[in-house]
Order: C-alpha cells, then sequence, then structure tokens
C-alpha cells in the first residue's frame, strides 16, 4: 500500500487529506491511514514532526472522537490539520536540510562504521527539534570525543574520501 506513493511528501500529504477528510464528514478513503501513521511513527526523523494526534489516534474513529470535540467548524478544523502538518511538509519539501546533508550521509555510511552514522542522524534529528543542542553536541568537549584531526574536502558534486586529500583542520 505504501508504494503507492512516490515519496515521503506524498505520504504526508495523502495522510493529511485522509484526516481533513475525516473531520470534514467524508466516509471514504481511510483504508491507507494505519499504514501511513505507522511508517511515520517509525521513521525516527519524522516521528518529531508528526502532529501530536496522529501519534495519540491509532484509528480514524479516535481521530474523528478528538476533532470533533476540538473545533466545531469544517473550517476550523481544516486550517489546525494544515497548520499541525506544516513542519513535516516544510522538512519533506527540503526546507530544513541543508546541501550537504545528504552528500555528507552518503560519504559517512561509506566508512561503514555504524557509530558515525548514528552519531550524524542523530544530529539531523535533533537539528529539528533541538536546534541548540545539536550546536552543543557538535562542540568538541571535555566529555565528548575529541574533534576529528582531518577533514574530507567536499566539491559541488561528489565527496572525496581519499586519504591523501586530506587535510590537518587547524
Amino acid at each position: 500500500m505504501l508504494d503507492d506513493y512516490k515519496n515521503d511528501l506524498e505520504r504526508a500529504q495523502s495522510l493529511q487529506n485522509i484526516l481533513i477528510g475525516k473531520a470534514t464528514g467524508s466516509r471514504e478513503g481511510g483504508a491507507p491511514y494505519p499504514y501511513l501513521r505507522s511508517y511515520f511513527i517509525n521513521t525516527g526523523s519524522y516521528n518529531d514532526l508528526l502532529p501530536s494526534f496522529v501519534r495519540t489516534n491509532r484509528e480514524l474513529s479516535q481521530f474523528w472522537q478528538f476533532i470533533k470535540e476540538k473545533f466545531p467548524s469544517y473550517a476550523e478544523r481544516r486550517a489546525y490539520i494544515w497548520n499541525e502538518f506544516t513542519p513535516l511538509i516544510d522538512f519533506l519539501e527540503g526546507r530544513y536540510h541543508r546541501p550537504l546533508d545528504a552528500p555528507t550521509s552518503d560519504a559517512l555510511k561509506a566508512f561503514d562504521h555504524d557509530s558515525i552514522h548514528a552519531a550524524w542522524q542523530r544530529a539531523l534529528d535533533r537539528r529539528t527539534g533541538d536546534p541548540e543542542g545539536a550546536i552543543t553536541a557538535a562542540r568538541p568537549g571535555e566529555n565528548r570525543n575529541p574533534a576529528p584531526t582531518h577533514f574530507v574536502p567536499v566539491d559541488r558534486d561528489s565527496i572525496s574520501l581519499s586519504p591523501s586529500a586530506a587535510a590537518p583542520i587547524r
């Protein structure tokens, strides 16, 4: 069922549309809800961006009880749902991505060190929910791992992992 969507942006928009439909009286199109909900909950980088009512309402009938009590009009319900989905949709549209996120992630995967990839993924995840903490965690400190002594040069199109190309950080 999740393969019917081209990418995560389409999945998120479909989830949003299902909830808007339920909130505005539609009785159709809710079958993918549990699959989409589970997908986003179980994808670590999305969990914090997901509206809380998606995390707490396992079924559309539960969501219906929540939304009908919270807002009396369809317009208010739609506006609320759109607003709550904004962080996730913005993230998926690339508004929180930086140009080197993907190439750096790919390069770190090439090292095949799980701890390096895990630390990078935590930094990416934390940047969205706790940007100040992400900056602090990135700084070398007394109880942290020392800063690397070499860097890997990066050009616009690729990342070089050549040891001969690395130079000490000054």
